[in-house]
């Protein structure tokens, strides 16, 4: 489906809470934005300003005070700018182990790009909180696939990595120059930084389901009869895609881009170590990436004088979100490009502070047979902008592991369509 850059921002379509409140008009026009320009901006009733304006705020505490230790401008540390009186101090390298996560799921890590060089992006990742066992979340898939238990067991039943959070100490002294100003120690952010992506990830999940409950309705989905096909005297099948996503096996990620300059580059090398972590008190031997701490992340093109970059600077490659959505929250620095068709070039999204960004992943795309692809974006950093770290947090709103994938339309529907066999989501999945 071409996008056209005669219409340079999307369409802002409020999408109402439940059934009762989906309406054609809006669904029609999320469909079309989806379709026309890639993506679509959408206000809901769970969703308000002051609760982005949070997220964003204890992201960047999280990364910048407690995982990479980031200096200000005016030398020190980020600890002087906090203005939350909150009392932090630096993960340990010991707590940093602990929290690492080798498939990018449930933990910290550090994206590697598709140039084989680590992009310098920081994540961090939650799944689903409340489940009792997360392995019961993916079993059913791996069973049907044929892996013995010992096999995949190990790669699914990983938790979020809270206690090691909660259970970190600040030592940072009150009394310390360039402290905040309280009286005593302050110990509360992991647990509010907790309660906070956890709230955040069920807010996420109900409005993912309400959005895919808007698209079955743009598409005019019906409930299927016995004799085959679709009953166009029924109403519309709202509920189409939720069944595939009950099981709320989703991902929250926050991202943090730091300063151009100021992050390390990672190479693929690998470093032999004994290293310490909370799950192996007595070490272990892994194999972690070598940070090149002399190659910094910088601009195409720098400032002999200056040093700073004066070309923009692709963060994020090009790619396609392996989901069915993505909810996507940015700063006001923006970055996200979507490919434009017309003008075969990437064109930049512009920010909306108190709305999510909406865009299609492969599933939808596999789904509905390329009626609604997958937006191909990613993430550039504009020169004026080269001094400035950048936060996001993204949403995958991914189908069960054992969801069946099948397009809704066959070549019986309609001939243009290239008959497509189904496929369970899994087999898409990459393996942890």
């Amino acid at each position: 489906m071409l996008r056209f850059s005669a219409v340079r921002r999307a369409t802002l379509v409020k999408v109402g809470r439940g059934v009762e409140n989906i309406t054609e008009s809006a669904s029609n026009s999320l469909l079309e934005s989806l379709q026309n320009h890639g993506y679509c901006y959408i206000q809901h009733p769970f969703i308000q300003k002051s609760i982005l304006d949070q997220l964003h705020r204890d992201c960047r505490i999280f990364f910048e005070q407690y995982v990479l230790n980031v200096p200000d401008t005016t030398g020190g540390t980020k600890r002087g700018n906090n203005k939350h009186n909150y009392n932090c101090s630096p993960l340990s390298e010991y707590e940093l182990e602990g929290i690492r996560s080798p498939t990018g799921f449930r933990g910290y890590y550090r994206y590697v790009g598709a140039s084989g060089l680590d992009d310098a992006i920081d994540c961090f990742s939650i799944g689903r909180e409340d489940a009792a066992d997360p392995a019961e979340l993916r079993r059913n898939y791996y069973i049907q696939a044929g892996w013995e238990e010992q096999e995949y067991l190990p790669l699914i039943n990983r938790r979020n990595p809270w206690d090691v959070l909660l259970n970190h100490v600040n030592t940072y002294p009150a009394t310390e120059k360039g402290a905040p100003h309280f009286t005593g120690p302050n110990n509360n952010f992991m647990s509010d930084f907790r309660d906070m992506m956890v709230a955040y990830y069920e807010l996420c999940s109900i409005v993912s389901i309400d959005v895919l409950r808007h698209i079955s309705c743009g598409l005019g989905i019906r409930p299927s009869i016995p004799q085959g096909g679709f009953d166009p005297a029924s109403e519309y099948d709202y509920n189409f895609f939720t069944s595939f996503h009950n099981k709320k096996d989703f991902d929250l990620q926050a991202k943090y881009y730091p300063q151009l300059g100021t992050a390390s580059r990672v190479k693929q090398g690998v470093e032999i170590g004994n290293k310490q972590s909370p799950q192996n008190p007595d070490g272990v031997r892994v194999l972690r990436r070598k940070g090149a701490k002399t190659t910094p992340l910088v601009g195409e093109d720098t400032d002999d004088e200056t040093g700073k970059s004066k070309e923009s600077v692709v963060r994020l490659d090009t790619h396609k979100d392996l989901s069915t959505l993505t909810l996507l929250s940015q700063d006001a620095l923006g970055g996200l490009e979507v490919w434009d068709e017309e003008k075969k070039d990437y064109v930049a999204v512009p920010v909306l502070e108190d709305a999510l960004l909406v865009n299609a992943g492969l599933f939808l795309e596999k789904w509905t047979g390329g009626l609604i692809e997958a937006t191909p974006h990613r993430v550039r950093t504009r020169s004026h902008h080269n001094n400035n770290s950048r936060c996001s947090i993204v949403f995958f709103a991914l189908p069960n592991h054992d969801a069946k994938i099948e397009p809704l339309l066959q070549q019986d529907d309609n001939p243009a369509v290239d008959t497509q066999e189904g496929f369970y989501a899994g087999d898409m999945m990459p393996t942890p």
